[in-house]
């Protein structure tokens, strides 16, 4: 299972890539209750409806963290906010769980946690090499994703070399090769 982050969530969605992210995987996605919150901040944002859209139509889960003790551990130990300590109790409930995160503390705590990692522009990078987003659609989109700027994936798909085959998209994070 792949679990959201709402900082991944909320670029995925404003690159316009949450659609194609979630088709293109071949594991489920889910999201704690806390980040869907974290996700519907601003519920009139293009992102927050592309995000909803996406739950609604159930290709992405809402699950409630029953962990509780686990959760308070996970924010003591961890300068982390509600839906970050949540998806990371998630993934901790769930065996061979992913955790999207753009977030650094939930980063840093994904690493001694040894809880497999992917960002948006590991996203971004890998669709670019798997083929499913081409050279003219990366120039049509490129001024909309000003959200990830900060990232370095402007101009990512430079370095991604040639697309590849086909398939479910594999992404590469913190030493492992996920689906």
């Amino acid at each position: 299972m792949i679990v959201l982050d709402a900082s991944t969530a909320i670029l995925l969605a404003k690159a316009e890539l949450l659609d194609a992210f979630v088709e293109a995987v071949s594991q489920p996605v889910a999201m704690p209750k806390a980040v869907e919150r974290e996700c519907y901040g601003r519920r009139e944002s293009l992102d927050a409806h592309l995000i909803a859209k996406a739950i609604t139509e159930q290709r992405i889960a809402v699950r409630v963290v029953r962990q509780q003790k686990q959760y308070e551990k996970v924010r003591c130990d961890f300068p982390l906010g509600r839906g970050e300590a949540a998806a990371i109790t998630l993934a901790l409930s769930s065996e061979d769980a992913l955790v999207a995160a753009d977030d650094r503390q939930a980063i840093n705590a994904c690493n001694p946690l040894k809880i497999p990692f992917f960002t948006a522009l590991t996203v971004l990078v890998r669709m670019r090499e798997k083929g499913l987003l081409s050279t003219e659609l990366l120039k049509r989109r490129r001024a909309s994703w000003r959200c990830l700027r900060g990232t370095g994936a402007i101009g990512a798909h430079d370095r991604c070399g040639q697309a590849g085959a086909g398939g479910k998209l594999v992404l590469s994070c913190n030493t492992t090769v996920l689906y």
